[in-house]
């Protein structure tokens, strides 16, 4: 498996895998630090301090914390786009 690959599956899985609550993760970014503070059930989240809305509240599924994706990579400094006609999400972090 690509490194970058595997890199990118432990990332993602340590976000998934917070059960308390709120879920704060602090992580670089390009344009600098993000500090997202998360709520299970709640739509109200933050970023540095800065309240936002979320479309869908951070979830337990089978003992696994599932956060809005978009919002999370998004506030790390990553482009999201989805390809609806191969259902499939592309994210862009950096080069």
């Amino acid at each position: 498996m690509p490194l970058n690959f595997i890199r990118r599956s432990l990332i993602l899985s340590a976000l998934l895998v917070w059960t308390y609550s709120p879920l704060a993760v602090f992580a670089s970014s390009t344009s600098g630090s993000a500090y997202i503070k998360l709520t299970l059930g709640e739509t109200k989240a933050s970023i540095n301090d800065q309240s936002v809305t979320l479309q869908m509240s951070p979830h337990l599924v089978e003992n696994t914390t599932m956060v809005p994706l978009r919002f999370v990579t998004e506030a790390l400094g990553a482009t999201v786009k989805w390809d609806g006609a191969a259902q499939r999400v592309d994210l862009t972090y950096g080069t």
